[in-house]
């Protein structure tokens, strides 16, 4: 008998609750691909999606499929400790009713990346440009802490890009002359939130993306060539 092929990590975690964390095969437009299923963190059933999927046209319908609770997205990064913590993004409680966005190839409704020359990329947008415009206290939360700043100049900023880099291409340079949001900001604050795994389990580097952050106005800007802590994200959605 031929078993039929899940749609989603949340899909085999209803159907086995027992299942463990590690690597599955998903079925994706017609197509079996292989993802890192987190399935004790945060209820699990997180997906995590592999570098070599973030191809255009190669999966069209992966993030509709895959991203049913827009409440939150369970993010990992590679610290240089070896460590791989975990973060789980939700919003502000004053923006609790506004879903997180998760695009691929595309930033409607945000802003644009600064490295999309690159190319593929997932897009994670936490508010869309219309509210990050104003003069406000934005941010997020981090495994339930606030990771907030408040917007000092109406710049629409609100967002993680993450780049598979299939062609190594050269990453922008913005700011690159003035490393202060590497020693403060958003990113560093966000990093500091991160919980290491219990028994340090590992996703696979192919799993790992460069990641740039835009806050703001005055929240931060970043890639993660630049951390001096870290490189690296993986981006698991339910």
């Amino acid at each position: 008998m031929t078993l039929v092929k899940k749609r989603s990590c949340l899909e085999i975690k209803n159907s086995a609750p027992h299942a463990l964390s590690g690597l599955y095969d998903i079925l994706v437009d017609n197509t079996v691909i292989t993802v890192y299923c987190e399935m004790a963190k945060e209820g699990g059933g997180f997906t995590f999606i592999p570098r070599e999927a973030v191809k255009r046209g190669k999966f069209p319908n992966l993030i509709n499929q895959i991203f049913t609770e827009k409440s939150k997205v369970l993010l990992r990064f590679q610290s240089k400790n070896g460590l791989q913590p975990f973060t789980l993004i939700t919003q502000l409680p004053h923006y609790q009713k506004q879903p997180l966005g998760v695009l691929m190839h595309s930033y409607a409704g945000y802003t644009r990346p600064l490295n999309v020359g690159l190319g593929d990329y997932i897009f994670l947008g936490v508010l869309p440009a219309s509210i990050a415009k104003a003069r406000t206290i934005q941010g997020f939360r981090s495994n339930g802490q606030s990771v907030s700043f408040r917007n000092c100049d109406r710049n629409p900023n609100s967002y993680f890009a993450l780049f598979p880099n299939h062609q190594e291409g050269a990453i922008n340079s913005y700011l690159s002359n003035n490393l202060i949001f590497e020693r403060q900001g958003v990113a560093v604050t966000w990093r500091k939130t991160g919980i290491p795994s219990y028994g340090h389990r590992q996703l696979p580097n192919n799993f790992l993306f460069l990641t740039e952050l835009h806050f703001g106005g005055c929240g931060t800007y970043t890639s993660s060539d630049r951390w001096t802590d870290a490189f690296g994200t993986a981006i698991g959605l339910r």
